[in-house]
């Protein structure tokens, strides 16, 4: 049998160099190359089951990921349609009164100011101007006694026109 090796070992490269050797020592080799083939195959084997460990603990690790992170997303969903929903709500408030103001406004009719409101926007106006303004100035009788009694008070408290 080891004659049989021998000549199939010649077609190897290097093969002549074992056609002389004896049997024994061609098994052992064999032997020990079978052996050192069996140890990197369980070693190739123990690597590729390390390797699957690993990236299937990577892979939970990210499905965990990506799950807290749907979560998170449909939660600022629900906040922004929340946000959207209150601010339809209070454009339709809005726009309520805004058309409840265009209907005040077109219903509106002009009025004259009361004179005591004539006369303060032509002092703000003489104020503006530049122009001397004499906080006594008689507009004459208001029709409101308060005022006219005011009037007449401050006129005594500033020493009147005799000054």
């Amino acid at each position: 049998m080891g004659f049989i090796i021998a000549k199939l070992l010649a077609f190897l490269p290097f093969g002549n160099l074992l056609k002389g050797a004896s049997g024994k020592l061609i098994m052992i080799v064999g032997v020990i190359l079978l052996l050192v083939f069996l140890v990197w195959r369980y070693n190739s084997s123990i690597m590729e089951k390390a390797t699957a460990m690993f990236n299937q603990q990577q892979l939970e690790e990210t499905v965990a990921f990506q799950q807290r992170e749907i979560t998170r997303l449909h939660s600022i969903e629900a906040e922004r349609n929340m946000a959207i929903e209150k601010a339809i709500a209070e454009n339709e408030t809005l726009l309520l009164m805004v058309n409840g103001a265009k209907q005040d406004a077109r219903t509106f009719e002009a009025q004259p100011a009361s004179p005591v409101l004539q006369h303060t926007l032509k002092t703000i106006s003489k104020f503006e101007n530049g122009e001397r303004v004499d906080p006594t100035d008689e507009v004459g009788e208001t029709g409101n006694s308060a005022i006219d009694a005011w009037k007449k008070k401050a006129e005594g408290l500033l020493g009147g026109s005799d000054d």
